[in-house]
């Protein structure tokens, strides 16, 4: 009997979404609980001691409500403020978000690598430490955006997307002789929303890295060493819902883009 798993996704808003299409291609089979957290939109405007207990609280809720088989934290803020408490809390597997700078350093042939992220993520130490890890021998150019998580929410919700803030967000690329610059790492799982409109607006012809795949890699992984599979084997795979924290008066306006990744149901969850 073949087994028809669940992953829980969490995230501030819309940008988990892009993980979720990377599992779609690799397994359709397994069934997505999605929370999006947009009560608190967006994640890196957090103190972490905050950030910490409003994920604490999301999971605790969840488990006591689905029974997932993994739990993605789709954030790359989230996943390296939160991860390490929450698998010393919970006994369920996670699968975290780091920007694919290791890939990026593996496919760089000039060695000169955009990093284009949130403004708090390109500050973080943990970035200092990837690029110190896997990618030592490379200039590593690190761009923060404010807007562009916005423009991908607003983009799926079919409202249009500001180039101007496409511009803008990309102009630091222009202003630091990035003429070697041949591999641009995309540091926020809202940005593969806007592939279209970034490698439009963007004057060089580049790699652009999205973080999604490896994350559906990694949660396959997970799912498959899961010593309890047996127990977890269905007939019936089970359904896919979306959450959403912040009470809105209509969701019709991204339900064309959650039919498109195989959702069925829509609901406000009270958190």
């Amino acid at each position: 009997m073949q087994a028809h798993y669940s992953v829980l996704v969490i995230d501030s808003g819309i940008g988990g979404m892009s993980i979720v299409k990377a599992i779609r291609e690799l397994d359709r089979d397994i069934s997505v609980t999605y929370i999006s957290d947009d009560d608190f939109f967006p994640y890196g405007g957090m103190s972490e001691h905050k950030l910490i207990n409003r994920l604490h609280s999301l999971v605790d809720q969840a488990l006591q409500n689905f029974t997932p088989d993994a739990v993605i934290i789709a954030c790359n803020t989230a996943s390296t403020i939160a991860l390490t408490h929450l698998r010393k809390s919970f006994s369920i597997p996670f699968v975290g978000v780091v920007p694919p700078i290791k890939t990026a350093s593996e496919v760089s042939q000039s060695r000169v690598i955009g990093l284009l992220a949130t403004e708090g993520t390109v500050r973080r130490n943990y970035i200092d430490n990837l690029i110190n890890d896997f990618a030592p021998d490379c200039r590593v150019i690190r761009v923060g955006s404010r807007h562009l998580a916005a423009e991908a929410e607003n983009k799926v919700r079919g409202r249009g997307v500001d180039r101007n803030n496409i511009r803008a967000a990309l102009e630091p690329f222009a202003t630091q002789d990035c003429s070697k610059l041949d591999v641009i790492v995309l540091g926020c799982t809202h940005y593969p929303h806007l592939h279209d409109e970034l490698k439009e607006e963007f004057t060089s012809d580049v790699l652009w890295l999205d973080p999604a795949l490896p994350v559906a890699q990694q949660l396959l992984h997970v799912l498959d060493t899961k010593t309890d599979r047996a127990a977890n084997t269905s007939t019936q795979p089970k359904a896919n819902i979306v959450y959403f924290t912040k009470k809105q008066p209509r969701q019709e306006d991204i339900s064309p883009f959650l039919n498109d990744l195989g959702f069925s149901t829509v609901a406000h969850l009270s958190a």
